[in-house]
């Protein structure tokens, strides 16, 4: 049952941290996104 709860709240922050990915950088390209670490130490983490 923690599993379950745990995968629930993993996946949820992930997908919010994508989000927050995309509406940055508009665009999906990962590559794009390398020098991001320097700037959002929390996406990075």
């Amino acid at each position: 049952m923690i599993l379950i709860i745990a995968h629930g709240l993993a996946s949820s922050a992930l997908f919010c941290l994508a989000n927050t990915n995309y509406e940055r950088l508009h665009s999906r390209t990962l590559l794009l996104a390398r020098g991001i670490q320097a700037v959002l130490p929390l996406i990075a983490t």
